[in-house]
This record gives structure tokens, sequence and C-alpha cells, in this order.
């Protein structure tokens, strides 16, 4: 018999959303020049999401509704800091951001 791990829909957007910032981090060189902001907040927002997975993942019920928040505060950020260094809509980090967001905002309602 195989088992297969079931994973939530905010589970597979906040893995999707670490991999795309991932990503992104990996393609920007040391220093980020006229992005560095951005690349901040993609850090940022990268960390926030895979706290939120360690917490998800983890018995700390107690801690996943602010976690949750924070990932979805830290997307939200990314996307007003996307817009504002004028990014193409379709970046595949603000795209996971976006569904991101729409997960959390369904698992806090």
């Amino acid at each position: 018999m195989i088992h297969t791990l079931m994973r939530s829909d905010l589970t597979i957007a906040l893995m999707a959303c670490v991999r795309d910032c991932s990503n992104l981090l990996a393609s920007y060189p040391l220093g980020g020049g006229d992005y560095s902001a951005y690349v901040c907040q993609v850090r940022e927002c990268r960390n926030a999401c895979i706290e939120c997975l360690e917490v998800l993942e983890s018995y700390q019920v107690e801690l996943r509704a602010c976690k949750v928040q924070a990932a979805k505060r830290a997307c939200e950020a990314l996307i007003s800091e996307g817009e504002n260094a004028n990014h193409q809509p379709k970046d595949p980090c603000l795209e996971s951001c976006r569904r991101c967001i729409e997960e959390c905002e369904n698992v806090l309602a």
C-alpha cells in the first residue's frame, strides 16, 4: 500500500511561495543593485512562509494563527514592493504571494 501525505491548500501555497522566492533570490547578485529593497522583502516573505510551514507541521497549535497572519502580511508587503519596483505582474513570486494570501484568508476566515 502506498501512503501519500495529504497537504492543505495553504501548505501547498506556502511551499510554492518559498520555492519561488528562493528561486528569485538565487537569480539576484549579492547586493541586489537597484532592487535591494525588493530583494529584502522577498527574503522576509520567504522566511515568514518557512516559519508558517514549520508551525503548521508541528504541534504548536497556539502559534498557527499568528504565523498565518505573519505570512499573509509578508506576502502583501512583497506584492506592494513589487508594484512599486515595477516588476512584471506575472512574476512567479508575486503570483505565489497572491495565492498564499488567498489561502491564508480562507484559513483565517
